[in-house]
């Protein structure tokens, strides 16, 4: 059993260079036991990407500021045909999206973000209003959609929220799909890198030769 860091227990938000907001809603998995069962149901509900191979099944226990919590999620990877593209599989997931499931929005993230307390100035760096032209990030590689009934703009309550986060990756020649707790990101609009190495690989490291002086 691995274990998953959450990114605080104050909201659930990590502030990176007050760039960027991650919200981690643990969904709602049992608490005091090891059972991800309804979780595992939630998954049930989406069709398996043609070609797609399971790769690893395993249950990790949230953790907040780095202290066990009690409550348990579950992941899923699957490999991917290599022909697929970051657009083919999010847009099957998408086509396939239950009724009643919605996705995050940039509306969302607005919303998510004036729900939080603002810091004290000059903490951290972190600012003490709300950036301008905050966007979700990270569209083409990670589709996260709520159960219905479930906003992922409110705070989640102590049985977390109910939904699925699917998100593309790279191991090396493989590409790879995960199913986990739903989780989204929002921040000021940037290249989504991650789609771009599903699709061609990771970007070369460029080596400049030094000159002997």
């Amino acid at each position: 059993m691995g274990t998953h860091e959450h990114p605080g227990s104050v909201g659930g938000v990590i502030a990176r260079l007050g760039l960027l907001l991650t919200f981690v809603l643990a969904t709602g998995c049992s608490a005091g036991g090891h059972d991800t069962s309804a979780q595992a149901e939630r998954y049930e509900l989406f069709p398996v990407v043609p070609g797609a191979v399971e790769r690893s099944d395993s249950t990790y226990e949230v953790r907040a500021d780095g202290v066990p919590t009690g409550r348990y999620g579950r992941r899923i990877v699957y490999e991917l045909p290599h022909d697929l593209t970051a657009a083919d599989v999010l847009g099957f997931l998408r086509a396939n999206v239950p009724d009643g499931w919605t996705e995050p929005t940039d509306a969302t993230c607005a919303r998510r973000i004036e729900a939080l307390p603002l810091p004290p100035a000059g903490t951290n760096g972190v600012p003490v209003t709300t950036p301008n032209g905050v966007v979700l990030l990270q569209t083409q590689s990670q589709l996260t959609v709520f159960a219905p009934g479930q906003d992922g703009a409110a705070p989640p309550d102590d049985d977390g929220i109910d939904g699925v986060t699917f998100t593309l990756s790279r191991d090396g020649d493989s590409k790879l799909l995960s199913l986990d707790s739903p989780t989204f990101s929002c921040g000021v609009p940037q290249p989504d890198r991650q789609a771009e190495e599903f699709d061609h690989g990771p970007t070369p490291v460029r080596v400049v030769p030094t000159v002997p002086p």
